[in-house]
């Protein structure tokens, strides 16, 4: 808890940000830990109405015990006649998006 209170919840003068309020209240810690990670994976599991459309499935790396500094560390492993496709982010460089298609291209060499 002073890690989050001293980095997260005051800016470079020293003040209180009204978003860390819940660290000062004499509720229960136990409970405030709960409802956090309730409310942290709902909005990493959950996307809005107007992305319903779209059905995926998302991998989220959490590096609560793992550090995921070395990409080595970020590597995935799956049966690759599984995946049906790849979507881009909005922020994928076009160097990125013709390396992965070259690699996926070999791949699919590969599986026939």
């Amino acid at each position: 808890m002073g890690e989050i209170d001293d980095h997260w919840y005051h800016d470079a003068e020293g003040n209180d940000s009204i978003c860390g309020s819940h660290l000062k209240s004499t509720g229960d810690e136990e409970e405030w830990r709960n409802q956090h990670w309730i409310n942290f994976e709902r909005a990493i599991t959950r996307k809005s109405k107007d992305w319903k459309y779209e059905e995926e499935s998302r991998l989220i790396l959490n590096g609560m015990f793992r550090n995921f500094q070395d990409p080595e560390e970020r590597k995935y492993r799956f049966d690759f006649k599984s995946l049906n496709g790849i979507i881009f982010g909005i922020k994928t460089s076009d160097d990125d998006k013709i390396r992965i298609m070259d690699i996926i291209e070999k791949k699919c060499n590969e599986c026939g």
